[in-house]
């Protein structure tokens, strides 16, 4: 006989009948092993928010059981139903170390048993008509089994705590208790010993303040009047439960009351349900039959096409408005310019609406000056599938006679948008929306052409490297945007001083500044720890290191981080935005900009220019009507630079709905009347998220060196 094939049992019984004695539950006095009466539950420990990848998550210990809950959700679902209503998922493991016996990795059909009644028990309190097309995934982990039923009842608790730590809009908290019938007595929570002796048991979920049952469990036959006084018991118990997790909770709960059924609003969701319906079906074919202005006007769309008949050149005079105190003029509207005519060059390359996605290192090499002349020039350097990256050259001129010199490199990239007719209705807004579109290859001709194509591939892939290897970084910069959001409402440990009240009025005498007919240094050539490269501009020979002017405002040695927030709030208008109403990306840059002085500015009282603004990416547009928030904060200062971060953020004002866009760091210099650099005070973190921000900032110092380094030595072997 091949014993191999049989499944016999897991552990050998001797095939002796035992007579053990009767274990002893309840003492004399009718006291429980570990000292409870027959009414009492075990202690209760609960905390939320523990697993950080989760929506929401609670750990709680129901005596000795113990139990960790996670949420994922409300999220799409990748087959939508026409149920109208959300998807609510539930699934219990059991560890292999939690019982006795050691559990296996698959799920038995007690796990599938019980995954079962978790859903029937939560799905009553959950708002799922409001989350259509939704799913929430619930998943709770048992650690240690100390009793079926009772551990069942933790996991029911956890998980309602969890779902509202997720953020779930919920009717009420469901709280759920269990009992054993253990020789004719009825005991509250019972443990895993108890329950080896009991005749059957009874698990109920309940929303106190509905004061709603909504499931039960009966195992075992019991009387009428027995299970109804047992049903009694474990609702009160609920009720003590339920204060536990109403006050150890670390989120916000709010109990709903159960709405009256309206006639008007199911026929609302009713006509709205039908609409996505038709669109999200039709939609796709409608739009494939909508008529191309390119085609329409006797052109056809090619696969290729050269490089220089995207060529645009754009000449752009500095005038006083552009420009600073000093004269010198700010870098948000050049890069405005710079979007503006690399748009141009993107749309007359793929003949469609273009709109920018991310913008790469800049580094300014030449200040430019109220009068000078700033000639742009942008062409398409390579096409992908529906994106293009646009090269962008800067050069400036000083009238009558001055030199032409070089300022900076830029590279954008662009997406290209199927053209639509603007729509005229509220369904044709629903589904004549702009999708990506594909755009012709890019055919090099010229030598320096084929450089620029190259070197393009070269780009994108760091990008994406650069991408994958910012993930820890992410997680940092998402601390820092919450740690503003709560000193947007006023949420601070310090605060600015209130401005000084003067009985009369003062005049404050202007600076004398000397004749700045000589030609000034680059703002990033002014340190020399700061960079080991200089530029070709005439500079005096004898010149201080930093600044010891009188006129400048005493500083203190070191200010803390948090006194250089800033904030910035704009109205986007008609003029902020494309023909498809989104906003230009040079024009968030150049709102950044002024948030990001605002916030060196209280570092630092004295002269400040921009010199550099790291690469960023458009996560989500914002259109025309929507508010853009911008808010910044200075990260580390290196004796004369700043470095400031800014992130900026859009609003509907129309649904409430609050989404990130996009964040940069900006790296400003600190001169003094004669552009000699000025030492300024050390910025100094107060909290752990603003030390992680700080220790950051010397990798990408070293980044934007090393970049600008390699930058300087393309440009000299060009003019070579």
């Amino acid at each position: 006989m091949d014993r191999k094939r049989v499944n016999g049992p897991e552990l050998s019984v001797v095939p002796v009948e035992e007579h053990t004695e009767e274990k002893k539950i309840l003492d004399s006095k009718e006291r429980r092993l570990d000292g409870r009466g027959i009414d009492d539950i075990r202690p209760i420990f609960m905390k939320s928010g523990l697993i950080s990848q989760a929506n929401g998550s609670t750990y709680m210990e129901y005596g000795n059981a113990k139990v960790v809950c996670a949420v994922y959700g409300p999220r799409q679902m990748k087959k939508p139903s026409f149920t109208g209503k959300g998807v609510l998922n539930c699934e219990i493991k059991f560890a292999t170390f939690s019982c006795k016996k050691r559990r296996t990795f698959q799920r038995d059909a007690q796990e599938k048993e019980f995954s079962q009644i978790l859903v029937q028990a939560l799905t009553p309190a959950v708002r799922l008509d409001l989350l259509p097309k939704s799913s929430i995934d619930v998943y709770v982990n048992v650690l240690e089994n100390d009793g079926t039923s009772s551990t069942l009842a933790a996991a029911i608790s956890a998980a309602s705590v969890a779902l509202a730590d997720a953020g779930i809009e919920m009717y009420d908290q469901v709280a759920a208790s269990s009992i054993a019938y253990v020789q004719n007595k009825i005991l509250m929570d019972p443990s895993a010993l108890e329950e080896e002796s009991e005749d059957g048991s009874l698990v109920v979920s309940y929303m106190p303040s509905l004061n709603e049952i909504t499931h039960i469990l009966q195992n075992g036959n019991t009387e009428s009047a027995i299970a109804n006084k047992a049903v009694e018991q474990c609702i009160d118990a609920c009720s003590k439960i339920y204060s536990v997790m109403s006050t150890r909770q670390n989120c916000l709960t709010h109990s709903f009351a159960m709405p009256e059924p309206v006639d008007e609003n199911v026929l609302t969701r009713m006509r709205n349900y039908s609409t996505e319906t038709f669109l999200s079906v039709f939609g796709p074919v409608i739009s494939h039959f909508l008529p191309d202005p390119w085609t329409v006007a006797g052109n056809e769309r090619v696969a290729e096409k050269s490089a220089y008949l995207s060529r645009v050149t754009m000449t752009e005079f500095i005038s006083p408005s552009h420009a600073d105190t000093k004269g010198f003029a700010y870098a948000g509207p050049i890069l405005s310019w710079c979007d503006i005519a690399a748009g141009i060059a993107a749309k007359r390359h793929a003949n469609a609406p273009s709109v920018t996605r991310s913008v790469d290192d800049v580094q300014f090499l030449y200040p430019l000056r109220v009068g000078d002349v700033l000639t742009i020039q942008a062409s398409v350097n390579k096409a992908w599938n529906t994106s293009m990256e646009v090269g962008i050259r800067m050069e400036a001129e000083t009238p009558p006679a001055g030199p032409r010199r070089f300022v900076a490199h830029a590279y954008m990239t662009f997406v290209a948008l199927s053209p639509v007719a603007p729509p005229k209705t509220g369904v044709g807004r629903l589904w004549l929306d702009s999708k990506p579109l594909t755009v012709p290859k890019v055919v090099p001709h010229s030598p320096t052409e084929h450089q620029r194509w190259e070197m393009a591939e070269r780009r994108r892939q760091r990008r994406f490297s650069e991408k994958k290897a910012t993930g820890e970084m992410r997680a940092q910069l998402e601390q820092i945007r919450l740690l503003l959001r709560e000193w947007s409402l006023g949420l601070r440990r310090q605060s600015i001083s209130e401005a000084d009240v003067i009985s009369h009025p003062a005049l404050i005498p202007p600076i004398e500044e000397e004749d700045e007919s000589n030609e000034v240094s680059s703002p990033t050539t002014i340190d020399a720890d700061e960079s080991h490269t200089s530029l070709k501009v005439d500079i005096p020979k004898a010149r201080r290191r930093y600044s010891t002017a009188t006129y400048l405002v005493p500083q203190p040695s070191e200010k803390s981080i948090e006194l250089t927030y800033a904030e910035v709030v704009e109205l986007v208008m008609p003029q902020h935005a494309n023909t498809l109403q989104i906003t230009f990306g040079g024009q968030i840059i150049q709102w950044m900009e002024t948030c990001a002085l605002v916030s060196a500015r209280r570092l630092a009282c004295t002269y400040l220019m921009t010199a550099s603004i790291d690469s960023l990416q458009f996560i989500k547009p914002t259109h025309v009507g929507e508010v853009v928030t911008v808010r910044s904060i200075v990260s580390r200062t290196f004796k004369s630079s700043i470095e400031v971060y800014v992130s900026v953020e859009g609003e509907d004002l129309r649904t409430g709905e609050t989404y990130f866009t996009n964040d940069a760091f900006f790296t400003i210099v600190a001169v003094d009347a004669e552009n000699i650099p000025v030492k300024i005070p050390h910025a100094v973190p107060q909290n752990e998220v603003e030390a992680a921000l700080y220790k950051g900032a010397s990798v990408r110092r070293e980044r934007r060196l090393a970049l600008r380094n390699e930058i300087l030595a393309i440009t000299t072997d060009h003019e070579q």
